[in-house]
């Protein structure tokens, strides 16, 4: 039923992995000038803090898209609009929900789930 949103989530899993952006990472000490200079990272290194949580971040993301996914292969809409919010929230802690955000607006929008939870309420 589901199977147009499961594609949508489907096919974002795996787009967003980490920090793939220039940022600060730390302070060094340069020699020449003599000063402490700000070092930057270019994104998706190994030893950089930002780096290993960004990753992580994206990781938990993963994740609950694949509960999402469960949740609605059960018919459990609550559970899957949980998930997806929660990964878009992530998302946008790092500045911005350019995968997450947009999913979880098709999924919001999305015909099936709307006749769901309407048929949802009509029953009970």
């Amino acid at each position: 039923m589901f199977e147009k949103i499961i594609d949508i989530i489907d096919s974002a899993q795996d787009v967003w992995t980490g920090a793939d952006w220039r940022h600060e990472n730390g302070r060094g000490f340069d020699e020449y000038y003599n000063s402490v200079v700000t070092q930057y990272c270019e994104g998706d290194c190994e030893d950089c803090e930002t780096c290993r949580k960004a990753e992580a971040d994206a990781a938990e993301a993963q994740a609950l898209s694949n509960v999402a996914v469960s949740a609605l292969q059960s018919l459990d809409i609550e559970t899957a609009r949980k998930a997806l919010s929660e990964a878009r929230s992530i998302e946008a802690s790092w500045g911005d929900a350019r995968i997450w955000g947009p999913v979880f607006a098709q999924f919001e929008a999305d015909p099936d789930v709307r006749f769901v939870e309407m048929t949802h309420v009509l029953c009970w």
